[in-house]
């Protein structure tokens, strides 16, 4: 402490020199190499998993399945386009007025 006012309430603090001189130290610079190339990182590779045995038990089943179906109808799947859809109430009141008319 340097100085203290007590009316003004001030105080003064000054830094006492060190006795030996302080010594800077420079700071070292990377050394960048003009000619480096940009490497990217590695990738990984993706890995490449096996199905689990309980999926591959599923999908068995549903080929067994559909063999079946095949044996039991061959045009229902497969062999011909036929849609799974059961007939709406309209398609099949149509059709059967086109069933009734008969042409001679």
């Amino acid at each position: 402490m340097e100085d203290v006012n007590l009316q003004g309430r001030k105080v003064i603090f000054r830094k006492k020199t060190l006795l030996t001189p302080f010594k800077r130290t420079r700071r070292r610079r990377r050394r960048t190499t003009a000619g480096k190339v940009f490497k990217p990182v590695p990738v990984k590779p993706r890995l490449v998993r096996k199905p689990t045995k309980t999926k591959v038990a599923k999908v068995t089943a549903r080929a067994k399945n559909l063999a079946r179906k095949r044996m039991e109808d061959p045009f229902r799947l497969g062999h011909a386009r036929v849609k799974l859809k059961p007939k709406s109430s309209y398609q099949k009141r149509l059709w059967k007025s086109d069933a009734g008319t008969t042409e001679t």
